[in-house]
């Protein structure tokens, strides 16, 4: 029968299969039909699936397995019917014939051959036809019949790898029906080994599900849901699953496929039993594993408050986790959630969360912030909800005249919920103080965004109100009049970070329509001409353009006319662009982009709905106008090539540098490309304005030369080409048909892109909807016509050829991620044509193809490392495996001949490199054969790729193949090269698993040549490649193989290495790396008496790669040394290397490691310090920095070294340098305890590094004898508020009034606010070199720390608050300054002086507060200096 024969005769069966429903049958008079269907139609139909199940093929396996599915379906609906029908025949049929324990056999294996490799749609058909099987199976057998066969099963279950999902799949089903603990017997580590895949996303769900069916079933079946039995039942998986949860990368997966849904599904009291064996209160609980049961217990409704009265944990070991940044957030989860929305949140939780709110804002991971943001909006309703609902109890009880008592709690708990919002509103504020920090100001603002949504503000309007479950709040709270707020949104609108301004512009763009006294609040704040005037300003410098532009999108928000606002920034466009098309070389720097920006939020947010349909036109058609006309502009500049200069000849003699011109006439064209995008988007266009609009951006993308240019374009044309689909799909064929014949013009040089051409043509492509793709079809015919014909080509460099366009075309269609499915069919053709011209003589062409060749690489297999089944492969691309092998043949075959053909060779093995080896399938094997050939090869990187391939073509069960090793001798250097570099790679990837016996036989080969392979052999090359080869041997020093060679091996390596080490009159590089290696090895395998000499052997060397070894292992080991007369002698040599000058200077950083690992007290202080002093390296003066703290014994040292690390505080330091320094200071500090030392590593708390901030905080944390464990360190930010406590404790008073009031100091110093700052010249703003500090509160701790020192003459901080506060109230007064928004005082570095300088009068001048706040008032100073407030 063909193959088409039995597809139909297959899909038949199954129609009539699903037309005879039991309702059908039902309704059927006639019974000896009904009986004919069930006792002869039936059988047959399963004899005939059966078999042709057994015969399945790619193309029949899916239907078959449907329709025996179904087969299954229909008959347990019948036998479920036996009263209405004699099912007595069927039933024996079943028994007897059909579903005999072979055919069952069968079925049950082929779900496991086939339920690895399949697709999704076989994946769920398997898996409903199994279900469906053991459903009619537990109809036909009795229990015992049954569980012989399922014991059969789990026997045949625990032979499956446990890498094959479908092991899992099959317990988890076949848990439902029987005693599955056959499992745990027949493999105690069964358990065990499954948690440990778990880390794997595509493991974790199913073994989750398989173990928690597993776990239930041996609860209920083998401990017959004994609670008495529990702890048995615990000791099964208990310990197991809470050693991998203490592991970050298994506490997900565990807690979400296992332990939820296990607790789930047994009794409550089993959770509360498994807590309660842990000491949860412990410091040495790992607080990952108890932060996720308790939060199970939560989710399930087990235990709501754990932490209440300490009842599984007590608060303040949760405050502690809080201070952790790896466990506050699921700390914070903890504290907030509760199943019942409206529960009262106990008082403490609020206060909690107070104290350590601060933590959160600090993050700077965006994952954590975004998670924290999402918890503490559910917190904010959860504390609605809880109000809403005590407000209703208070007015029931009110109403009742009941309890007066419980009437006074409610009301007190109702004035506890205002005060936290209160105050957290307030504290909100002052996070956006100007300058602050990125990630605190943005989640300030998110959760300020999160309050207004709540609806805890009267005035929001009821659209803007979180729509989930709308509950009133009892209590006001003026959020969007606060003139504070409104006052530093405004300051915010031309933050240097886009997300701040375009979250600033939304919130005020909300807080405006909310109502119309906010819209009064806010007209009465602002001058619309002045802040107009500041848009233009900051429009006029680049790197504020942007800015500006925010700035006129909020007066355009606010405005009741904004049609005449755009038509004002047209005219401003259209004068910029007269102006700078009159006379280009004056104007290159224009304000073009700018008016892009404001125009494109302006047309973003205009409400068409509410605009004349004629105005808008009218508007529409000016602004394409003016776009062309800006292109004409900058077309000049984005089309020039680069290769005949920088700029166009009439630009040459421009004053202004060539990256600012080029930049302005980038971004002109970017962002009205961004415009056009909008209006292609949002707006009805007509087909004129369409069509005018292709023209330009198909004409732009022809000429663009500026990469930036090109692909802002990109974009825009991509937009257009949606739209014209649907509107005018003609002309996008004709467009199509315009550029193909454009492929054949031979044109001047014009980059990798072709012109834009592929991309105009992806983009197109990528738009077709129908199903044929005729597009896609006629394209890549157009293609391969170019690529067959021969082009007779002369000067290769300066023209392009049409093939070379036909293939970026074709790799531009396989990277095309939207085109992934429609060009798979193109993938052998288009392979087949990339291998073929890899061997052009042109160099373009081969540069194409092989660009062309890894973007298919990347298609198929994505990337780097990433593998796919080899069957998978060789099945959806047919013939490709021919093709290959032939190239592959044909490339050896040259190659034998003495022909060069290199190139071919290495693109077929590296497709073969990206596959791997499927049980049971043998199509790999010819390639083997080949590969193994390729081993001996005369290049070497082609005998490289060939030993990586073979790694991957092999397993267990066709290691068999490799005759690796055999015949290999130092007569033939490539062949043993090649085999040892694929011994080395099958090694490395099969070194944590078994070695089949035929890898064993190999080692044993290689080791049984130890004399042949190095001692005889006269090529390091291969000499290194045996050491490399025999290292990851001996990687494992217990198993049988190394026990019975180690001797012989390690005394021929070390005869080898002493042989070699005198000769030391030639400078081979692979030699000295031979040697390293061979030093390596003995060093790890000598016997312990041994390692001394090899050290000094090592040392004494004139290589640096054997002197580097020797170093490297005293590094690492050097604590386990032992002998006193040899260390001293490795301590000399290692002095002496690092005194001689003749040392190698990157080998010196690890010297004085080693110096130190071995705490040799020969070098003294005074010799390093001259060395650094005299080392140009920056390497050495790291290390030898960091040092430097170890040699301290007084206090001269100590300031001797202050001295030596003064140039290397600043913040602009490397930050290499600065964690050299901090971990000098912090080795110092061990030694000598000096204040300065100490509060400079105070200082690195507030470090711009993270990983500089963690080490500071890591040794303070010590340093202060917390008693806190390890897992429990806590944030730098926390450390640093409780330092200088400890400071003022242990050290003098007046030092640390010195050191503190000096730093304050420096900071009014490092920057004049009163003088006049010259306008920064340049694309890009400078940034501040650290921009974690905040200023503010760093500050104030300082003024806090003084204050704290008790006792102590403070009048020169006076007398500085004094003068401060003169100079401030001077320069108000003599410039008439009058602050509004945007004015002066909205910088940061001016307004968090004024809140510094505010808070010394308020600490050491109190009595001159009253004077100095009204004085600031008559000027309108900013708000926020009267309301910071400091956590």
């Amino acid at each position: 029968m063909s193959r088409d024969n039995e597809m139909e005769t297959i899909l038949s069966c199954k129609q009539l299969l699903i037309s005879q429903t039991p309702s059908k049958l039902i309704k059927q008079s006639d019974q000896d039909e009904i009986l004919h269907f069930i006792n002869k139609e039936l059988p047959t139909q399963f004899r005939f699936l059966f078999q042709q199940l057994k015969e399945s093929n790619d193309q029949t396996r899916l239907v078959v397995v449907d329709s025996l599915a179904i087969w299954f379906l229909r008959v347990n609906q019948i036998l479920n019917n036996k009263k209405k029908w004699d099912v007595s025949i069927l039933s024996q049929a079943l028994k007897n014939d059909l579903l005999t324990f072979t055919n069952c056999h069968f079925i049950f294996e082929y779900v496991i051959d086939f339920y690895n490799d399949s697709s999704n749609a076989l994946l769920n058909a398997l898996r409903d036809l199994f279900h469906k099987f053991l459903v009619v199976l537990k109809l036909v057998y009795n229990k015992a019949k049954l569980n012989e066969l399922f014991i059969q099963w789990m026997d045949q279950i625990m032979e499956i790898s446990s890498t094959l999902r479908v092991q899992y799949y099959l317990i988890e089903t076949l848990a439902l029906d029987t005693d599955m603990f056959h499992i745990i017997e027949k493999r105690p580590n069964f358990i065990k080994e499954s948690l440990e895949l778990m880390s794997s996303e595509s493991f974790s769900t199913p073994i989750g599900k398989c173990l928690v069916h597993l776990l239930i079933n041996i609860y209920q079946f083998h401990f017959e849901s004994d609670i008495a039995k529990i702890n048995e039942w615990y000791a099964f998986w208990k310990d197991d699953t809470m050693y991998y949860l203490h592991s970050h990368k298994y506490t997900k997966p565990l807690k979400l496929y296992l332990l939820t849904p296990l607790f789930k599904q047994m009794p409550s009291n089993v959770f509360i039993d498994f807590i309660t064996h842990l000491n949860t209160n412990s410091t040495h609980v790992d607080p990952s594993t108890l932060l996720s049961l308790l939060k199970i217990g939560q989710e399930l409704d087990i235990n709501d408050e754990p932490f209440h009265n300490d009842e599984l944990v007590s608060i303040s070991v949760l405050e502690t986790f809080l201070d952790n940044d790896e466990f506050k957030l699921p700390t914070f989860e903890l504290l907030t959630f509760s199943k019942k929305k409206s529960k009262m949140i106990q008082p403490y939780v609020l206060t909690t969360v107070k104290s350590h709110l601060h933590n959160f804002l600090l993050d700077v991971s965006l994952e954590t912030r975004n998670h924290f943001e999402s918890s503490f909006k559910s917190f904010i309703l959860r504390i609605r909800d809880s109000c809403f609902s005590l407000q209703r109890s208070v007015t029931k009880l009110q109403k009742a005249n009941k309890f007066p008592q419980e009437q006074q709690d409610k009301l007190k708990q109702l004035d506890q919920y205002k005060q936290f919002i209160v105050w957290l509103f307030q504290y909100l504020k002052t996070e956006l103080v100007p300058g602050i920090q990125y990630q605190r100001c943005l989640m300030s603002l998110n959760l300020i965004s999160i309050l207004i949504d709540s609806g805890v503000d009267s005035f929001i309007a009821a659209k803007d109100v979180d729509k989930e479950n709308i509950r009133s709040w009892p209590f006001n709270l003026i959020i969007l009049n606060d003139m504070t707020l409104l006052r530093l949104l405004i300051d915010n609108l031309i933050s240097p970070v886009n997300d701040i301004r375009r979250t600033v512009k939304s919130l005020l763009s909300q807080l405006y329509n909310s109502n119309l006294i906010v819209k009064d609040t806010l007209h009465s704040m602002i001058n619309e001409e002045t802040l107009s005037k500041k848009a233009i300003q900051n429009m006029n410098a680049y790197q504020n353009t942007e800015a500006g532009a925010t700035i006129e999108k909020f007066l355009f928000d606010i405005s009741d006319n904004q049609l005449k606002l755009i038509n004002d920034q047209l005219n401003l466009l259209q004068l910029e662009n007269d102006k700078t098309n009159k006379n280009p070389l004056d104007n290159v720097v224009n304000n073009i982009s700018g008016y892009y920006i404001s125009l494109t939020m302006f047309f973003d947010s205009l409400d068409i709905k509410a605009c004349p349909k004629e105005e808008i036109e009218g508007i529409l058609e000016t602004l394409l106008g003016e776009i062309i006309n800006s292109w004409n502009v900058s077309k000049e500049l984005t089309c020039h090539d680069s290769s005949d200069g920088l700029l166009p000849e009439k630009y040459l003699q421009s004053p202004i540098s060539d990256q600012i011109i080029t930049s302005y006439a980038f971004r002109t064209v970017k962002e009205m490309s961004k415009l056009l995008e909008i209006i292609i988007n949002k707006y009805t266009l007509s087909p004129k304005q369409l069509l005018q609009i292709g023209n330009l951006l198909i004409s732009q993308l022809f000429t663009i030369r500026h990469s930036g240019c090109f692909y802002a374009v990109l974009p825009t044309f991509r937009a257009l080409c949606i739209k014209c689909r649907h509107t005018m799909p003609e002309q996008l064929k004709k467009w199509l048909d315009e550029i193909l014949e454009t492929l054949e013009v031979k044109t001047q040089h014009i980059t990798r892109r072709s012109g834009g051409l592929p991309f105009l043509i992806t983009n197109i492509l990528a738009t077709e909807t129908s199903k044929d793709r005729p597009e896609l079809k006629y394209c890549f015919d157009k293609f391969l016509t170019i690529l067959n014909t021969v082009s007779n080509m002369e000067h290769q460099d300066k023209l392009d050829l049409p093939q070379i366009t036909a293939f970026n075309c074709i790799k531009a269609i396989f990277v095309e991620a939207k085109l992934s499915e429609a060009c798979s069919p193109y993938f052998p053709i288009a392979l087949e044509y990339s291998l073929k011209y890899f061997k052009s003589d042109i160099w373009a062409l081969r540069n194409c193809s092989l660009m062309l060749f890894t973007s298919l690489q990347n298609r198929i297999f994505g990337k780097i490392g990433k593998n796919i089944s080899a069957r998978l492969f060789f099945t959806k691309y047919e013939g490709i495996d021919e093709m290959l092998l032939q190239i592959l043949r044909n490339s050896i075959e040259n190659d034998n001949e003495k022909k060069t053909d290199m190139e071919s060779t290495i693109l077929v093995l590296s497709i073969l490199m990206c596959l791997k080896q499927t049980p049971g399938y043998n199509g790999l094997d010819p390639f083997i054969v080949e590969v193994v050939k390729c081993l001996e090869n005369k290049n070497w990187k082609i005998r490289d790729m060939a030993a990586r391939t073979i790694s991957g073509l092999v397993d267990d069960t066709h290691v068999d193949m490799l005759p690796l090793m055999e015949e290999c001798s130092v007569q033939n250097q490539n062949k043993l090269h090649g085999h040892l570099l694929a011994m080395k790679n099958i090694l490395t990837i099969g070194h944590n698993h078994h070695m089949p016996s035929k890898v064993d036989d190999m080692i044993k080969n290689v080791l049984n040549n130890s004399q042949e392979f190095i001692t005889l052999n006269p090529s390091f090359v291969t000499s290194k490649a045996y050491l490399d080869v025999v290292s990851l041997v001996f990687a494992n020093p217990d198993t049988e193989i190394t026990t019975k060679y180690k001797k012989n091996v390690v005394s021929t390596i070390g005869n080898y290495f002493i042989q070699n080490f005198s000769s030391d009159s030639d400078i081979s590089g692979i030699k000295g790396l031979c040697l390293a290696t061979a030093l390596e090895f003995l060093l790890k395998n000598e016997t312990h008496d041994n390692i001394n000499s090899l050290l000094q052997l090592g040392l004494e060397s004139a290589r640096y790669e054997v002197q580097f070894e020797a170093i490297k292992y005293i590094e690492s080991n050097g604590t386990t040394l032992i002998g006193d007369e040899d260390l001293n002698n490795i301590g000399k040599r290692l002095i002496e290397l690092l005194l001689e000058k003749k040392t190698l200077v990157t080998l010196k950083p690890s010297i004085i490691k080693a110096i130190k690992t071995l705490s040799i007290t020969q070098l003294k202080f005074d010799e390093l310090v001259t060395v650094f002093k005299n080392s140009n390296s920056k390497a050495f003066k790291l290390a030898a920095i960091e040092s430097l703290g170890d040699w301290v014994d007084n206090s001269q040292h100590v300031n001797k070294i202050w001295d030596l690390v003064q140039e290397y505080l600043n913040d602009s330091t490397d930050e290499l340098f600065r964690m050299a320094v901090l971990n000098c200071l912090v080795n110092c500090s061990k030694k000598i305890s000096d204040v300065r030392v100490i509060m400079q590593i105070c200082n690195y708390l507030q470090d711009d590094d993270s990983d500089i901030r963690e080490v500071a905080a890591v040794y303070l944390n010590e340093y202060m004898q917390n008693t806190v464990s390890p897992a429990m360190q806590r944030t730098s930010d926390t450390i640093a508020c409780d330092i200088y406590e400890f400071i003022n404790k242990n050290f003098e008073a007046s030092d640390i009034i010195k050191i503190s009031f000096n730093n304050i100091k420096s900071f009014y110093l490092e920057n004049n606010i009163y003088s006049h700052k010259d306008e920064f010249e340049g694309l890009f703003d400078r940034e501040k070199d650290n921009q974690f500090r905040n200023d503010i509160e760093q500050n104030i701790r300082w003024i806090q720390l003084i204050k704290e020192c008790c006792g102590q003459d403070n009048s020169l901080i006076t007398q500085f608050a004094s003068e401060e506060k003169s100079k401030l109230l001077n320069y108000l007064t003599d410039n008439q300054i009058v602050d509004e928004p945007l004015g002066w005082m909205h910088s940061g570095d001016v307004l968090s002086r004024i809140i510094v300088l505010r808070q010394l009068i308020t600490t050491f001048a109190s009595e001159n507060l009253d004077s100095f706040d009204n004085q600031l008032k008559q000027h309108n100073t900013h708000p926020l200096v009267f309301e910071y407030q400091y956590l």
